[in-house]
C-alpha cells in the first residue's frame, strides 16, 4: 500500500503537461463575470456622484490665488521688518589678510 501512494505522488510531480485552451476560456469567463458583477456593484455609486471637474479646477485656482493675495498683503505691511542684510565677512584679528600679488607673466618667444 506504501509503495502504491508513492508511485502516484511521484506521477504527480512528474506531470509537466501545460494548461489546456479550456481552462483558459474558463479563467477568462470567470475574470469577465467578476468584472459584469464589479460594474453593476459601482455603477449607483459613480451616477450619484457628480463628476465637476471644471468646478473643482475653478476652486483650486481660487484658492491659489488666495494664498497669493495673503501673501503680497503681509509683504506689503508696513509693520514687517524689512529685508534682511547680509552677513559682513569675518576678519581675523589683528592685521586684516591681503591677497599674495602675482606679477604679470610674460609670453615665451621661444616657444
Amino acid at each position: 500500500m506504501i509503495g502504491g501512494d508513492v508511485t502516484g505522488l511521484a506521477s504527480l510531480v512528474v506531470d509537466e503537461e501545460g494548461q489546456g485552451a479550456a481552462e483558459y476560456i474558463l479563467l477568462l469567463g470567470g475574470v469577465i463575470v467578476i468584472s459584469i458583477v464589479a460594474i453593476l456593484i459601482y455603477r449607483s455609486y459613480f451616477q450619484r456622484s457628480a463628476l465637476n471637474s471644471a468646478q473643482d479646477i475653478q476652486d483650486v485656482r481660487k484658492n491659489i490665488n488666495g494664498s497669493d493675495a495673503a501673501k503680497n498683503a503681509s509683504a506689503n505691511n508696513s509693520t514687517s521688518p524689512g529685508p534682511v542684510p547680509e552677513p559682513k565677512p569675518i576678519e581675523p584679528p589683528g592685521k586684516p589678510i591681503k591677497p599674495p600679488v602675482v606679477p604679470p607673466v610674460e609670453p615665451n618667444p621661444t616657444i
